[in-house]
């Protein structure tokens, strides 16, 4: 009894934190109160609200704004997509809200609930997207400023991009001369859009498909909850467990991470005790660990034992890896990428040697080379700039929902043997003047002329360009 009074009382203290800081605004602002004290709402809130993920938040605080009911809460969130959500909530009709936040929810899969309630309940009037330009001292943040009225969404928004800031940019005179109109609904990442690039992308459309309509299967990698145990990082740990128990070999795979990998090529790879455990489906029984004695010495190393058992992600026994359904699917042909990468770096594992770890995506199928091909073009590079997510310090995310929204050019049978030809002999004879090839037609395949394929190759070298550079 005492504990559970005792956890109430913390759980109780931990929430009177919360609200320390508050202040009961209608006492604070009567004029938000009709002259029957009924609440009418402000009519402007601007504010710079906290940027912290919830993910990171106490159980308890968690907890209690899941609770709270917000349309676009989301536990890998951030708190302050939920002020924007309120902000509205706040307002009269016809109000005006302006922040200034983390720019994550324009373009995240986390941010789609903002995206939906904004979308559907305001009118988006002015947009900055600060993209990966710094403009706080001592903080690593891309930043976003928003003007939205509460009325009906008449999507046309003025907007604009600056991708690297110092303070003596004059905003006013920029901001003025780069605004271009966009419309922005609930369903769609917020991405700034030239008129060159609507024009552009709209052709694009016409001759192409999403990459979610083809119907592959993105998967990630092995997620073992502790690399440093089961993931080898040298030859020579690999080969002592072998020399040791030869046997040890049989569930010896090589592995990759992101940093191992680049466009069309595999540099290097490391080695995963792949101790599965099984599919029942297919009565695949998990390892036995007992079978193989040098690999077990190894997970129960002073160094790695104590990690080893209490990890949350685990097989029917510490030493077994967890459930992965998708487990033969590594040693298939498939495309394989990491995560994070400012350049397009997808490699075809044509033989199926690799499995890779949870930070790097991957899929099988039909049109492996011909898809390779395209994933490493500056087309699709210019794409996902338009349609992906970004690091807190500006590296592109290349993760399963935002290939998932990229277009795929239709490609003829006649052209698609052009182009694997093309590649295959690129893999032989390393000579990247055929690649200029490859992108080429490309370019060809999805409608666009010169003109178009020259802005497209600008604005991929100014972002290389403008990410060390300011204004």
């Amino acid at each position: 009894m005492n504990k559970n009074i005792e956890r109430s009382n913390a759980q109780i203290r931990e929430l009177e934190k919360m609200f320390e800081q508050a202040l009961e605004w209608r006492f604070a602002f009567p004029e938000v109160l009709d002259d029957a004290g009924r609440f009418v709402g402000f009519d402007c809130i601007v504010g710079n609200p906290p940027y912290i993920s919830i993910s990171n938040l106490k159980d308890v605080t968690k907890k209690a704004l899941a609770n709270i009911g917000y349309a676009s809460f989301n536990s890998v969130g951030d708190i302050c997509m939920l002020f924007y959500e309120y902000g509205m909530k706040l307002l009269k009709p016809n109000g005006l809200l302006m922040f200034i936040t983390t720019n994550t929810w324009l373009r995240s899969d986390s941010g789609s609930g903002t995206r939906k309630y904004m979308g559907d309940n305001s009118d988006p009037v002015l947009l900055i997207d600060f993209k990966n330009a710094q403009l706080f001292d001592n903080v690593t943040v891309a930043t976003n400023i928003l003007m939205a009225r509460k009325c009906e969404n008449h999507h046309s928004t003025l907007a604009c991009e600056i991708d690297a800031y110092n303070k003596k940019l004059n905003l006013h005179s920029y901001i003025s001369d780069k605004l271009v109109e966009n419309s922005y609904d609930s369903e769609n990442p917020w991405v700034v859009l030239s008129e060159t690039d609507k024009a552009i992308i709209s052709i694009i459309k016409e001759h192409s498909q999403q990459f979610s309509e083809l119907g592959y299967e993105i998967n990630s990698g092995i997620k073992t909850a502790c690399n440093e145990a089961f993931v080898l990082d040298t030859d020579e740990k690999c080969q002592a467990i072998i020399n040791e128990d030869p046997k040890s070999n049989d569930i010896i795979k090589k592995i990759v991470v992101g940093e191992h990998l680049s466009a069309f090529s595999c540099s290097k790879h490391a080695w995963l005790l792949n101790v599965h455990n099984g599919l029942k489906e297919e009565k695949l029984n998990p390892v036995d660990i007992e079978n193989y004695p040098a690999v077990k010495r190894h997970l129960d190393k002073e160094e790695y034992k104590s990690k080893v058992e209490v990890r949350q992600d685990q097989g029917d026994t510490p030493y077994n890896l967890r459930n992965c359904a998708y487990l033969h699917d590594f040693e298939k042909p498939k495309i394989i990428w990491g995560e994070l990468s400012d350049k397009p770096k997808f490699f075809y594992d044509s033989k199926g040697e690799y499995y890779c770890l949870n930070t790097v995506y991957f899929f099988t199928g039909q049109h492996l080379e011909y898809l390779v091909c395209y994933l490493n073009s500056p087309l699709c590079e210019y794409l996902f700039s338009k349609r992906g997510t970004t690091s807190g310090t500006g590296t592109m995310r290349w993760l399963k929902y935002t290939v998932n929204r990229l277009y795929v050019p239709h490609v003829s049978p006649d052209d698609e043997k052009m182009i694997v030809d093309w590649y295959n002999n690129f893999e032989t004879s390393n000579d990247s003047s055929i690649i200029e090839k490859i992108n080429s037609k490309i370019y060809e395949i999805a409608g666009l002329d010169n003109e178009q394929v020259e802005y497209i190759e600008s604005q991929i070298k100014n972002n290389g360009v403008q990410s060390g550079d300011t204004l």
